[in-house]
Formats: structure tokens, sequence, C-alpha cells
């Protein structure tokens, strides 16, 4: 059977299930009134350490592909960066496409980390831009 590729939500569950695990045996999602349920500040503790290992997870995928996939991220972040808000999904496929498959070479079952991000990528290229690592050259046509 072939092995199905994780949402970025799969993946997390995948990397935080030790904390994810935690949370749910103390009845956090039950109602604070509940007796079954650990007090509010044990919950707010646990669900901080779901947060704090997504977030690490986050960054780390993100470190490992800049580092080993820096010249198809610029290519993305140059390609959207000078695309109209309405076209880039279209006019950025055909580096998005690289990119993905460098995320999964390096990542493996944690690329959705990464690919996930590429939804939404204001962000990236906001700081791609802003740190210098991706130069956008004024006269770029899309």
């Amino acid at each position: 059977m072939a092995s199905k590729e994780l949402t970025s939500e799969g993946a997390m569950a995948e990397a935080c299930s030790g904390p994810i695990l935690e949370f749910m045996a103390c009845n956090c999602t039950h109602p604070v009134s509940s007796p079954d349920r650990c007090s509010k500040q044990l919950c707010g503790e646990l669900e901080n350490s779901v947060r704090e290992c997504a977030n690490r997870n986050l960054v780390g995928a993100f470190q490992e592909v800049e580092m080993e996939c820096d010249s198809q991220l610029s290519s993305f972040v140059k390609c959207v960066a000078v695309s109209s808000p309405s076209n880039w999904v279209q006019m950025c496929q055909p580096v998005r496409g690289p990119l993905e498959a460098c995320a999964r070479k390096v990542l493996g079952n944690r690329a959705p980390f990464f690919i996930g991000g590429l939804n939404n990528p204001a962000g990236l290229v906001n700081y791609r831009v802003t740190t210098g690592k991706t130069a956008i050259d004024e006269d770029m046509d899309a």
C-alpha cells in the first residue's frame, strides 16, 4: 500500500504526539467545570507545550529547507513578490513544484510543516526580502 503524504496537521500530530496525548489524557478539551478535567493551569501548560513543539518543528523544517533548497526558495519568493495577489498561485506553480520536491527530499515525512506554509507565502516573502536572503530586481517580470 502506497504511503499517503501527511497534511501539516498530520505531521504536527505525529511529531508532537507526546504533548498532544498528555493534553488529551488530561481531558483539557472538556469544560472547565468537568470533574475529570485537569486544572486550568495544567491544561494551559500542556497547551503551551503542544504549541512549542509545533513551532520548534516549523522553524526546524524551514531552516533545513532554507539551507538545502535556497535557490528553489529564492525562485519561489521572487515569483510571488512580482506576481499580483490574484494570480501568484498560477504564475508560480512552475517554481513551486521544484521547491516542494526539494523540501520533500530534505524533510521526508516532516515536509508538510514547510509545504503547508506555501499557500500563504506573505510572511516568507517578507522575511526573505527584508533579510536580504532573496533580492527582488525592480525590473523583474512575472
